[in-house]
């Protein structure tokens, strides 16, 4: 079964990942993905992230 996230969430996870690699310089993305996605209960973060604009 295939969970659906809202667009606002998918957002609030890039932006915590941005939040957590401008906080924390020595903190690798993948990393702050995981810990992040882990949280939350969700896989998704890492496609969200690298999908995301901001990040690119």
């Amino acid at each position: 079964m295939v969970k659906r996230y809202s667009q606002e969430f998918k957002d609030r996870v890039v932006r915590m990942v941005t939040d957590r690699l401008d906080d924390d310089r020595s903190c690798m993305q993948w990393r702050a993905i995981n810990d992040i996605a882990s949280r939350l209960e969700t896989g998704n973060g890492r496609a969200w992230t690298y999908a995301s604009s901001s990040l690119l």
